[in-house]
């Protein structure tokens, strides 16, 4: 069964089929924006429908939530049924969509871009459409920083060269993920820079609405301290959420608010630690949708992301869109290429609360929200969609356009 939404037809366009798993807020702005190219004729293949009204609640929020945002606005898009033999989300075999390969065994798409490879459909569709001529690409968010254990290390070793010489290009979104293939015997001539992004037109517009309200919002949350620490994401154990709390405990500083906001399997033990140790500054704000998110950024001095495995960390754009320094363990994949220690932030081992705390200390300076806050924005205003535009056309062989570029700051 397929379900088809905005169904148009265009000619004299390069058609173009998106798989990616299903629709995920930061991805489909993307596709929008790709939609808008004249020579392009995109559309979406979703594996399944999960996220499209809530968020899977295994996923790590804890609970089912909804993001607030339209997801299926602006671009093509197809539901394909699925028929998984395990409801394992982590497994091979959680997607197989017959559908798709049918889809693709026709012959009408010029190119296959694939948001990872670690599935049936995934996969088979790359070797499918390697068979047809069809030119693939691929995105994933793998880095060699994150933990694999000897076995399955040994495994990527022979698979993943095999793998990648069976695709046409891979989109690397950072420097990580670039080291990452190059690795695995990429050549530089197949990795092509394609930014993990957010849409950055949307906070820069926000921030202007919403930074000038800050002491009348920090008012509306109950927060009362001059600086205020921000984190914004799911609570798990990889996230290492407690640690900030425990680095910010430790820093005894006055006038200074620690607000933590998402939900998710740790959340309940973060509670209990704040509430048995009666920090008083510290808040926890649960789970707020995309379009609160804007808010809560206006009233930070410093974004902290403590994750000990993390691909990239798309809250680290979203926050630098805001004018906010940075600061993120070395695991983060976003620090590599967004956070450049004493200019928009610091880094730090993860785990390492000293070091964490130190961080924080030298962040919340005075002057060092204005400082390293305008150096994030410079930074990030390079690494947006329009960068991702031409990272696509670049590997599709198309010819390049000068681009919309994203509001100005």
């Amino acid at each position: 069964m397929m379900v088809m939404h905005n169904q148009t037809t265009s000619r004299g366009k390069l058609r173009l089929a998106i798989l990616t798993l299903h629709p995920i807020h930061y991805q489909t702005a993307l596709w929008r924006r790709l939609a808008q190219e004249p020579d392009l004729d995109p559309e979406v293949w979703f594996c399944s429908d999960e996220g499209l009204d809530t968020a899977d609640p295994v996923s790590g929020y804890g609970q089912a939530v909804s993001f607030g945002r339209p997801l299926l606005q602006g671009f093509r898009s197809r539901f394909w049924r699925n028929l998984p033999l395990t409801r394992n989300s982590s497994s091979f075999w959680c997607r197989v969509n017959p559908g798709i390969i049918t889809a693709l065994g026709r012959g009408r798409y010029d190119a296959l871009f694939v948001h990872s490879y670690h599935n049936f459909t995934q996969l088979a569709a790359i070797l499918v459409a390697r068979r047809l001529g069809t030119k693939v690409l691929v995105r994933s968010e793998p880095t060699l920083k994150l933990p694999v254990n000897a076995s399955r290390r040994s495994l990527k070793g022979i698979l993943l060269p095999w793998l990648f010489g069976q695709v046409d290009a891979l989109m690397a979104i950072g420097a990580l993920n670039r080291e990452y293939y190059r690795h695995y015997g990429v050549s530089e001539a197949k990795i092509f820079l394609m930014p993990y992004a957010v849409d950055n037109a949307y906070f820069f517009q926000q921030r202007e609405i919403w930074a000038p309200q800050r002491e009348r919002l920090k008012q509306e949350y109950g927060i009362a301290a001059p600086k205020v620490i921000l984190y914004v994401g799911r609570f798990q154990r990889r996230k290492r959420v407690l640690d900030l709390i425990q680095a910010f405990e430790s820093l005894g500083l006055a006038g200074v608010s620690l607000v933590l906001v998402g939900t998710g399997e740790t959340f309940e033990a973060c509670r209990r630690y704040v509430s048995n140790r009666h920090l008083t500054g510290v808040h926890l704000l649960g789970f707020r949708n995309q379009a609160e998110l804007p808010r809560l950024y206006a009233m930070g001095d410093v974004f902290v992301l403590p994750s000990e495995d993390e691909p990239w960390g798309l809250v680290i754009n979203e926050a630098m869109c805001s004018g906010l320094p940075i600061v993120a363990s070395e695991r983060v994949g976003a620090a590599a290429d967004l956070v450049q220690p004493g200019y928009n932030g610091f880094r730090f081992p993860p785990g390492d609360r000293p070091a964490l705390a130190q961080a924080l200390r030298l962040a919340l300076k005075d002057g060092a929200k204005e400082r390293m806050g305008q150096a994030s924005l410079e930074i990030i205003r390079g690494w947006g969609f329009e960068e991702d535009i031409v990272a696509v056309r670049q590997a599709l062989g198309l010819a390049s356009r000068a681009g919309r570029r994203e509001t100005t700051l």
